[in-house]
């Protein structure tokens, strides 16, 4: 059985060298091209949970037992089909997501006590140039319930401490730390850079509960993550895509997995909130989680140029829906925040993303399933990453966030250090085709 997505010993066990692993975006166009790419794409969100703990303590019931026979029948071409492991042994198959069956994840202990010179600073992590790789997942968890924690909501609506960090820890060991980078660091930085947004301009708009909201959703949003995107999920008539009927399906497992979680009282912080309290929070987190799906991208991008071309001048008092707009604009741009980062970051996220796109490849062509061509190359295909990028970055997320500085001009030093980190892509594309030729 695959282990429990948990906290590392150390940085270094979540490959902290950014050639060991991989990351970055998609690629293409925001043209007929583009359009193209992002309705295939259907990127962000899975899962790789225990399959040992499918069956755990608890009766089945016949969909759980489905899901075993499921598990059973795929065990051998899934552990065949993905990348091979240095020792020749052959990886483990993706889990099936206890979620399916209505389980309720397994509460974590709550959070030790901050050990101060281990500690991450909350204005330290609310920074544009945050690596979370230095960290473990541990102190992660402990700065994010320090950062929810300074929220003038948390105070208002007294929530308690103890189990707003059981809740933190729990959904933190959602994620499994075999996914090169749809993991809790991934999670923490999209946190992280939601704040910062808030605190640069978006908070105009991003206010009180909306703003809990909006963390605790960023904090979640690829909670139960496989490492194979919705793509893969459906083609492959996964039980969460039935469940889901293909849409959003892992935005969808995310987005239950935080009220699966919230249920079990000793992780329920939301416990002393009024239904009416409650029932904003619900629509503010589960809003955010759904605007990662990539299929919803041109929507949103559409909804702030129509926001900005509205406005005149100074701000107005921001109606419901434009709070709820912006609240799931920061999110989706924190999740495409990579290529805005100063490039140590930028190149470490391209690689580790790059590395999923590979496997998630790998192993649809091991099951005879059509893939994506820009997923198939591995992140030492020097060439093909930085086409990767340089096509992800310029289409995708630079027309979104420049949309972002216009709105917020604190915040235009992010486009301006992508497209640094573009022209970057572009001097070693070029350098590896000539050594090439």
């Amino acid at each position: 059985p695959l282990r429990p997505g948990g906290f590392p010993e150390s940085p270094q066990s979540l490959g902290r060298n950014s050639r060991d692993m991989a990351a970055g975006g998609p690629q293409d166009a925001l043209s007929p091209e583009a359009v193209a790419y992002l309705d295939q794409l259907g990127v962000e969100s899975f899962w790789r949970g225990l399959t040992a703990s499918l069956a755990r303590d608890r009766p089945l019931g016949r969909e759980g037992e489905y899901i075993v026979r499921y598990v059973q029948q795929n065990w051998k071409t899934c552990a065949s089909s993905g990348p091979s492991s240095q020792d020749g042994e052959a990886p483990e198959p993706p889990a099936m997501s206890r979620f399916v069956a209505g389980f309720k994840p397994e509460l974590a202990e709550p959070l030790p006590p901050v050990n101060g010179h281990e500690a991450i600073g909350v204005s330290q992590a609310v920074h544009w140039d945050f690596n979370p790789f230095e960290w473990s997942g541990l102190q992660l968890a402990q700065c994010a319930s320090a950062v929810l924690s300074t929220r003038q909501s948390i105070a208002e609506l007294q929530i308690p401490a103890q189990e707003l960090g059981v809740w933190i820890k729990t959904i933190s060991s959602c994620y499994s730390t075999e996914n090169s980078y749809h993991n809790f660091h991934h999670a923490f930085s999209v946190m992280a850079v939601s704040a910062v947004l808030i605190e640069e301009g978006a908070g105009h708009y991003v206010q009180g509960i909306g703003a809990l909201g909006t963390l605790v959703g960023a904090l979640a949003h690829d909670a139960g993550h496989p490492g194979y995107n919705n793509d893969y999920l459906i083609k492959t008539k996964h039980p969460l895509a039935l469940r889901y009927n293909d849409r959003s399906v892992l935005e969808m497992m995310h987005a239950a997995i935080v009220f699966d979680i919230l249920e079990q009282p000793d992780a329920n912080f939301t416990k002393g909130m009024e239904t009416a309290v409650y029932s904003q929070l619900r629509k503010s987190v589960v809003g955010v989680i759904l605007a990662t799906d990539m299929q919803a991208h041109s929507r949103f991008a559409s909804g702030l140029r129509e926001l900005l071309d509205k406005r005149d001048g100074e701000p107005e008092e921001p109606t419901a829906a434009h709070k709820e707009l912006l609240q799931e604009c920061v999110v989706k741009a924190a999740d495409l925040a990579n290529p805005a980062f100063c490039w140590e970051l930028c190149e470490q996220w391209a690689r580790r993303i790059t590395l999923e796109f590979h496997n998630q490849a790998n192993r649809e062509k091991a099951q005879g399933l059509p893939f994506m061509d820009f997923m198939e190359h591995h992140p030492d295909n020097t060439v093909a990453l930085c086409k990767l990028q340089i096509g992800f970055s310029s289409f995708v997320v630079a027309p979104y966030w420049k949309l972002l500085a216009e709105l917020f001009p604190k915040v235009k030093s992010r486009p301006e250090q992508l497209d640094k980190n573009v022209e970057e892509w572009k001097r070693i594309k070029a350098a590896a085709e000539e050594a090439n030729a």
